[in-house]
């Protein structure tokens, strides 16, 4: 699965102090908090993923909390289609092979040409053509991020929350 994991790290002294806080790491309000921010990073990044002509990539995208109640705490989101991390990050200029085929086939869309309908109107009608290759030299494909955004939007939202949440627990302490 492309995903982008998101760890609260820090210092191992400030950390024995959080334990020390009544049980911080374990706390209903620390799972508010991250699961908000994870819900929130997924709905951001589903927006921000590219379309394509299935939409499939946008209705995939999910988050789930891992580790809860230890330092290792992990908000995981993303996807698990093969392609997310080619969508996210970009390819380069490669050769496609045929694999299980001697040759390489696909329908391609030609141009659009009036033509008559059943009732003597002229329509919209689109070419089908058939292609057969050999071999394709694919040009790449640009990056078009939607995790990384979703989780720059997000990541200063939940530090603010989770300091928020630390302060009102050093104060009642």
């Amino acid at each position: 699965m492309q995903a982008i994991e998101v760890k609260v790290v820090g210092d191992k002294a400030l950390i024995k102090k959080l334990q020390n806080l009544r049980g911080f790491f374990t706390s209903e309000k620390l799972r508010t908090v991250l699961e908000e921010s994870k819900n929130l990073m997924v709905t951001l990044a589903m927006r921000l993923a590219p379309i394509g002509e299935s939409g499939m990539l946008a209705r995939t995208i999910h988050g789930q909390l891992k580790n809860f109640g230890t330092e290792d705490v992990e908000i995981e989101v993303g996807s698990p289609m093969q392609y997310a991390r080619f969508v996210e990050l970009s390819t380069k200029r490669h050769p496609i092979d045929p694999v299980n085929r001697r040759i390489l086939f696909w329908l391609q869309y030609g141009s659009t040409h009036k033509s008559p309908t059943k009732r003597g109107s002229v329509g919209d009608r689109r070419d089908i053509e058939k292609v057969f290759r050999l071999h394709v030299k694919h040009p790449g494909t640009k990056a078009q991020p939607f995790l990384r955004p979703a989780l720059r939007t997000v990541y200063p939202r939940t530090i603010q929350a989770i300091r928020r949440l630390l302060n009102a627990e050093i104060k009642g302490a």
